[in-house]
């Protein structure tokens, strides 16, 4: 049976022709045309109904698969306006009483060659966990670095750019150098008087956003805490934990950076005319179409002229952290973090024996430990390089020679030769001092943090 998928309208046309002219019964139609008697009958009716397959208006206008010189010529309209906006994004620019889909004008723009094939790429499953579900405006802000690029004057440019993650609203773009933590938190200063406090804030592992001290904190990070913002810190190399942020960058290099600008004030003009588009003209798909400015609003937060003391349960041990990154404690000087300086931590003395866990605001910074007078860290950070490669023992390697004994290693005998050994034990002292023993060291402790492991300590309220 053909099917209306397969059969052409060509195909149709002549079935209701043959129909016409009386000459054969449906039935024997219907066989001819390897149809069903049902099909058959839906042809001839939707045939006879106004506009049918001859071309002819119907409902009104045209069909919607039908591009009429008109709307072709609104459409390049909206394309040469717009260059770099897909087809779900150009049917909302228009302006027609009766708009054709986005299949429609993608099928048209293909034609036409507007549109370069691209090689279609897999993309990572998103990522929800550890982190919470972003419903309003404010819930999150994302903060990252835009990949550095070269002006044409030969000056690297770095965007810094900060972004709400429920509305997609664009807060702030604008090239920083050098990045450092008082220039980031005075940016975030003017950010909050003008905008409020957000929730949480998700950042990467980089400096000024994170430290290698205990939980990853830097100066910055003990600011927002601070103020009451929750910390998230996306794992090392996984930007899709930031998919939101790294999207917008995408478009921000396609209309900011593709050509680059004369010099860096050209190029912060061309950023600042970028961030108004962004915002108020185009539409987003996430958003069903509508601009990020329409959904953002202020935040409810205020952003205090005072910071508050921070608040312990009454059982904890308060500490007031030395300038040179110490704390007093039982007589003995234990070093914390330079980052928390001038802060009050808390110490629980409901904790086993083997230490006394340490917090500052919601985050566990670790164990104090008594015997070594030294903070450990939880989790205990993993060495980067270390890997079951590179974790050999170093009697199963190869001796190296020396200058005494290149060329001198003796022939393995069969009575000195030992099963399973690769190479003969020496024969001479010099052999056997050539042959280097494994040393016996103790593992240093531990001094730095993976800065994507935070840990919320639940306090009560009040």
């Amino acid at each position: 049976m053909i099917g209306s998928g397969t059969c052409c309208m060509k195909e149709k046309q002549r079935f209701i022709a043959e129909y016409r002219k009386g000459e054969e019964t449906m039935s024997s139609l219907c066989r001819r045309f390897m149809i069903s008697r049902k099909t058959g009958y839906q042809w001839v009716q939707r045939f006879a109904r106004p506009g049918g397959w001859d071309g002819q208006a119907s409902r009104g206008g045209r069909c919607a698969w039908v591009i009429t010189p008109a709307v072709a010529e609104a459409i390049l309209a909206v394309r040469a306006q717009y260059p770099l906006e897909g087809p779900k994004k150009l049917v909302v620019r228009l302006t027609l009483k009766r708009r054709p889909s986005a299949s429609a004008i993608g099928d048209f723009l293909r034609r036409n060659g507007l549109v370069a094939k691209r090689r279609r790429r897999r993309h990572p499953v998103p990522m929800n966990q550890p982190f919470a579900e972003v419903t309003e405006p404010n819930d999150l802000l994302t903060v990252d670095r835009k990949g550095w690029f070269w002006t044409r004057d030969h000056r690297k440019c770095e965007p810094l750019t900060v972004m709400d993650s429920a509305s997609r609203y664009l807060l702030y773009n604008r090239h920083l150098k050098p990045v450092t933590a008082e220039r980031v938190r005075a940016i975030f200063e003017r950010l909050f008087r003008l905008h409020g406090l957000p929730k949480a804030i998700r950042t990467d592992n980089g400096p000024p956003f994170a430290g290698t001290g205990p939980a990853g904190l830097s100066k910055l990070a003990v600011w927002w805490l601070r103020l009451g913002i929750k910390l998230e810190r996306i794992a090392p190399a996984h930007p899709e934990q930031n998919g939101r942020h790294e999207r917008m960058h995408l478009t921000l290099k396609q209309h900011a950076c593709a050509p680059v600008a004369r010099d860096l004030k050209a190029q912060q003009k061309v950023l600042d005319q970028f961030r108004i588009y962004y915002n108020t003209d185009r539409p987003h798909e996430a958003l069903g179409q509508v601009t990020p400015a329409s959904l953002y609003y202020r935040s409810s937060r205020p952003y205090p002229q005072r910071l508050a003391e921070l608040r312990y349960p009454p059982e904890f041990e308060l500490r007031r952290v030395l300038s040179n990154g110490v704390i007093k404690w039982h007589g003995r000087s234990i070093y914390i973090s330079q980052a928390l300086s001038g802060e009050l931590i808390g110490l629980d003395p409901s904790a086993p024996a083997d230490g006394w866990p340490a917090y500052f605001a919601t985050v566990r910074l670790g164990v104090l430990d008594p015997a070594r007078r030294k903070l450990r860290y939880e989790p205990r950070p993993r060495n980067p390089w270390a890997s079951e490669k590179r974790a050999v023992p170093r009697v199963a390697k190869r001796p190296r020679l020396s200058s005494s004994n290149q060329g001198s290693l003796p022939a393995p005998s069969s009575s000195s030769h030992q099963r399973g050994a690769i190479f003969p034990p020496p024969s001479n002292p010099s052999e056997r001092a050539a042959k280097k023993l494994p040393l016996i060291t103790t593992t240093k402790p531990v001094t730095h943090l993976p800065v994507q492991s935070v840990t919320h300590l639940p306090l009560p309220q009040g």
